[in-house]
């Protein structure tokens, strides 16, 4: 027996058992020593372990979150319907702080194929408006079609001899009725009255039918014809005697003036009105008369009440702003050129400037810190309809009315707009829905034209920019 077989026999006699040789130490077993594990109680954590979006240093290199293998992709969700369109940036965590959008919006979820409609989005429910609801590619799939007819005399029945255009909703002038026989007369559909014009009006197959055998001239075409008049027999269509119209009814007392015919109202000027055989009957004629001391029919407050004839110095209505000029009552116009300081029109507004003109507006689209790009342009016709206010330093301020002439394109028309001139400075101050800016403006006494007034705003989806010309002329 050897030496070392001798002194084994001897410790295992003795009660003795071997250890096995120690390693490094690694508490959580991932194979890393904990003297490198930056968390030798986490396996998931060593040096070298993926970096995910947890908050962790996970792989050990003092950063949180770095290179992460499941960020969140973040996109500007414009209509806030929870879908994005443009991809915004990558992080971890909690969401961006969305600075890029207004109001400031962003989602985790993209493919939104129009990211200005809040009822577009991926899975949306499609409905019939002529758009992709649910961005799969197809516009008003899978929706029930109906049936539409052009309708061109607009009486709400289409042509009966037209073929149908099937759509989930129909194009402007098209009905979803398509029982018009004669679609170039807006007096003839189904259930249409039959007058006495020669035409089935109400395309029952018979012309004319179930009306009076007596038909009376019309000649002041109030609806009444003249019972003095031999009446015409059956109808035949076309007018009476001396071209008139002709009615069923031939209760008009006097045909030669519209404002008498039976029910008509009892004004107390000596006539007959309403054809009841009474002159100015106390029952309907009027009952108040207002002070109108300028004579323009127009008083101020009552003063007489069942009073016939009309007592002087007196008028049959009210709501008279300024009874010392007659060139002042409800009635009147107020042209632009009217410099009497009166207010014409008594809508509280003296003589107003009138003044008109072109305006354009380029809008231009593009995120903050970017280089933006003309999204279109729009050219109005433009009148200055009543005063204006909102700027401090004006001497002038106008509300504006715009009507577009060129074709609409994207975002919402303006109808207005508020234009101020603040002489002091040669300036003209500019307002919109979005803001305001002020611009560099020459002008005269008959014009005023102005440029480069850029007036930066969000909207609902986007960060825009807006720049104005105008030229408006005095008249």
């Amino acid at each position: 027996m050897t030496m070392n077989a001798l002194l084994l026999a001897l410790f295992l006699a003795a009660g003795c058992t071997p250890h096995p040789v120690q390693g490094p130490l690694d508490r959580d077993g991932d194979g890393t020593p904990a003297k490198s594990d930056c968390d030798d109680a986490d396996a998931d954590v060593h040096p070298g372990a993926d970096e995910h979006c947890d908050g962790r240093d996970e792989d050990c290199d003092g950063e949180v979150d770095e290179d992460a293998i499941d960020p969140v992709d973040w996109y500007e969700d414009g209509d806030g319907d929870g879908y994005g369109d443009k991809f915004l940036v990558t992080t971890c965590g909690d969401r961006p702080p969305c600075s890029y959008t207004f109001p400031p919006t962003c989602s985790d979820e993209g493919g939104d194929c129009k990211d200005r409609h809040a009822d577009v989005y991926p899975g949306a429910p499609e409905v019939c408006d002529g758009l992709d609801n649910d961005c799969d590619g197809a516009v008003d799939e899978d929706l029930p079609l109906t049936a539409w007819y052009p309708d061109e005399d607009g009486d709400g029945y289409g042509d009966a001899t037209s073929a149908p255009t099937y759509a989930c909703v129909g194009d402007s002038g098209s009905v979803a009725d398509g029982t018009d026989p004669d679609d170039s007369n807006g007096s003839v559909y189904p259930g249409a009255v039959e007058i006495c014009d020669g035409l089935d009006n109400d395309g029952d197959g018979g012309i004319d039918e179930d009306l009076p055998d007596a038909w009376y001239p019309d000649g002041d075409s109030d609806g009444y014809g003249d019972g003095d008049a031999v009446p015409k027999s059956g109808c035949e269509g076309g007018p009476g005697p001396d071209g008139h119209a002709l009615v069923a009814d031939g209760t008009d007392c006097d045909d030669a003036d519209a404002a008498v015919h039976p029910g008509a109202v009892e004004t107390c000027d000596g006539v007959d009105q309403d054809c009841d055989g009474v002159v100015d009957n106390p029952e309907s004629v009027v009952t108040n008369w207002y002070e109108d001391l300028d004579g323009d029919g127009w008083g101020t407050h009552p003063t007489e009440s069942g009073v016939c004839p009309q007592p002087a110095d007196t008028a049959p209505r009210g709501h008279d702003c300024d009874d010392a000029h007659a060139s002042a009552n409800p009635g009147q116009e107020e042209p632009c050129e009217d410099t009497d300081l009166v207010d014409n029109n008594c809508d509280g507004t003296v003589d107003p400037h009138c003044t008109y003109g072109t305006v354009d507006a380029w809008w231009w689209y593009g995120l903050q810190d970017e280089t933006p790009t003309l999204d279109c342009w729009r050219n109005y016709d433009a009148v200055m309809v009543e005063n204006g206010s909102g700027c401090p330093d004006c001497e002038y301020t106008w509300t504006v009315a715009l009507t577009l002439t060129t074709p609409p394109c994207s975002g919402s028309e303006r109808s207005s707009l508020t234009l101020g001139l603040d002489q002091d400075t040669s300036r003209v101050w500019l307002s919109t829905y979005a803001g305001s800016a002020y611009a560099d403006a020459t002008y005269s006494d008959t014009t005023v034209s102005f440029s480069q007034s850029w007036l930066e705003f969000g909207d609902h989806y986007s960060l825009y920019y807006s720049y104005w010309t105008a030229s408006f002329e005095f008249p």
